[in-house]
């Protein structure tokens, strides 16, 4: 019989940031790295709007493996999306070409009510 063979991979922490509070409403870096080989990366934020509804826009800015010749791309975890008090999280998986530039960035609407975490997860 047939059936799905499930395995744990290794999978490895490969940057982190913890409790950013976002201070301003331009975009703070949240980490930022250069892929040594083609890797696939999970990026992981975390976190909670303090005081009354506002805006993030969490971005992640890479070269796609799959699609070298494009150039930069983003992608995003959140795109300007209303978030009210209390806490959120959001995922993004990306296949990044070696020896590129990540950048992960975050936007808030309103200045000092979002703190932010990030990790990336290489897989």
């Amino acid at each position: 019989m047939g059936g799905a063979v499930y395995t744990r991979l290794p999978r490895e922490l490969y940057a982190r940031n913890d409790d950013v509070v976002l201070a301003t409403t331009n975009a703070t870096t949240l980490l930022q790295w250069t892929s040594e080989v083609t890797s696939t990366y999970e990026i992981a934020v975390t976190g909670y709007v303090a005081n009354a509804t506002t805006t993030l826009t969490v971005a992640v800015q890479y070269t796609d493996a799959a699609a070298p010749a494009a150039g930069m791309q983003t992608r995003y975890i959140y795109d300007a999306a209303a978030l009210v008090v209390g806490g959120f999280d959001g995922t993004r998986r990306i296949r990044v070409l070696g020896g590129t530039s990540v950048t992960v960035t975050a936007t808030a609407g309103t200045a000092g009510n979002i703190t932010i975490s990030t990790d990336a997860v290489w897989s």
